[in-house]
């Protein structure tokens, strides 16, 4: 084995060592969470990428330093919330879920100002006698069966599922129920709208892309929520993407001349969107996955709100299915949220052909997210819109394996911000003035003292053969990782 092999292996010895420490350390609390099905693995991992990324155990990151950091351990718990509402906790160093396991249900405590543990069980007698935690009872049943959370909380407003941050785009875009009178207030006042008139009189053509690949059973619903649209000038481009299964009989098997059938050469998504872009005839364009459905209004109304003011994309809010919750996703533009965390499903975009004839289609390069990045290109210096009504009902299930999201890392997302985030034009502009020897060493650090001192150590155990500086970027950490770094300047 090389030597220069040997610090990255001692350094991998040393954090399974940490690891099994601390999941030693917390293995009461481990047990005590796993047993009463309130953390939600599936939900963290999604909602902090970072943590997805680096491949750490979800729950025992949220006992280290997640519950610490403001993070929450489901839909309807805040943890920053809980400690700041019940300072008894936090003086006592106490985890926050943890403790609302222990004692906030006979303490009466509750786990974010939207659910009020007391009244849920006073208003569900069958939830109190049958001894079921009243939160996860909600989480598993009360939200489905349209049950409140709390007295003055119907089901029927928009409840965010991440209290911690203040902003309503980003992970806050995601919602435990939807204004539905809202957006039939919405939908009705466009219908008699000059843009609802111009639609009408004007009738233009609305390609839409569909691209599949092996999903025979899915298709049909796919295709027949095409069919049922309340705005009948369409034409469906469906791409078979190399199926293997019976998708290419599902297909033939629909005469409506308005369907027209492609093949592409198995490629990915990316490039079978781009095999459709490039024979689109309409003048606005839409989106739709295989395995999705949208509700029979959504062109005309998604169409009438781009006429009526003048737009160049619009998008809508999706209802997302997992089998046993529903949730709903979507909020009001603000493209600096959009660029760090994507709220904007591109099953719900629709725009005019002018945004692909001058910024391209799908980057072929991303093997995941590439719908992200195409709508942070289109919707950079565009006029843009959020149309507060739900246009598609998207299978969430978790059993599903047919996904990109589930057969790509989440490492694609780092992919897509550094496109974005980064002005690379103005860094290839600075190169001649920088040191052609020198290498710059970027850390950014915050918290993990011992991991921080190990990582630094590291790069002085191997001559590294070329001069090098370290930038280390304190991202708010404690007290005692800012001394480390101070004695290391």
């Amino acid at each position: 084995m090389p030597l220069i092999a040997f610090p990255s292996l001692i350094r991998k010895l040393r954090q399974t060592l940490r690891d099994l420490r601390a999941a030693w350390r917390y293995r009461a609390e481990l047990r005590l969470i796993r047993e009463s099905g309130l953390f939600d693995a599936d939900w963290y991992l999604e909602t902090y990428p970072d943590v997805a990324a680096r491949g750490v155990d979800p729950l025992l990151h949220y006992l280290r330093h997640g519950a610490r950091e403001g993070r929450d351990p489901n839909s309807l718990f805040s943890s920053s919330w809980y400690m700041a509402t019940y300072p008894e906790v936090a003086s006592g160093g106490g985890n926050p879920l943890v403790d609302y396991i222990r004692h906030g249900v006979a303490a009466g405590r509750d786990p974010s100002p939207l659910f009020s543990t007391a009244w849920y069980l006073e208003a569900n007698p069958d939830v109190a006698k049958a001894g079921i935690h009243p939160l996860l009872h909600f989480l598993r049943h009360g939200m489905r069966e349209g049950r409140a959370l709390r007295a003055d909380h119907g089901t029927q407003s928009w409840i965010p599922l991440a209290l911690g941050a203040a902003s309503p785009h980003g992970k806050d875009a995601q919602r435990a129920s939807f204004d539905t009178a809202r957006a039939a207030e919405f939908v009705a006042a466009l219908r008699s709208s000059p843009g609802h008139v111009r639609l009408l009189a004007e009738t233009p053509l609305i390609s839409v892309i569909l691209p599949t690949r092996n999903r025979a059973a899915l298709l049909p619903a796919a295709v027949d929520s095409v069919l049922a649209q309340s705005y009948p000038h369409w034409e469906l481009l469906i791409v078979d993407d190399g199926s293997t299964d019976g998708t290419p009989a599902v297909i033939a098997s629909y005469r409506d001349p308005r369907i027209r059938p492609l093949h592409a050469a198995g490629s990915g998504v990316a490039a079978a969107r781009n095999t459709a872009l490039a024979q689109a005839k309409g003048a606005l364009i839409a989106y739709l996955d295989s395995d999705n459905a949208w509700r029979p209004e959504y062109l005309e109304i998604a169409a009438a709100h781009l006429l009526d003011r003048d737009l160049d994309l619009v998008y809508a809010a999706i209802e997302a299915d997992d089998g046993w919750r529903r949730r709903y996703v979507g909020a009001e533009y603000d493209f600096d949220a959009l660029a760090r965390r994507n709220y904007i499903d591109i099953n719900v975009v629709l725009h005019r052909r002018a945004l692909y004839e001058r910024r391209g289609g799908c980057d072929e390069g991303l093997r995941r997210m590439s719908d992200w990045d195409l709508i942070l290109r289109y919707c950079r210096e565009s006029k843009v819109s959020y149309a507060p009504f739900i246009g598609c009902i998207y299978d969430a299930r978790p059993t599903r394996t047919d996904r990109i999201t589930v057969a790509e890392p989440m490492n694609w997302l780092y992919v897509v911000l550094q496109k974005h985030l980064i002005d690379w034009s103005r860094l290839a502009a600075e190169v001649p003035a920088r040191d052609p020897r020198l290498v710059s060493i970027v850390i950014p650090i915050y918290g993990q003292k011992d991991l921080t001192e190990d990582c630094l150590q590291s790069l002085f155990a191997v001559d590294a053969g070329y001069p090098f500086e370290l930038i280390l970027v304190d991202n708010g950490s404690d007290s005692a990782t800012a001394a480390l770094l101070d004695a290391w300047c």
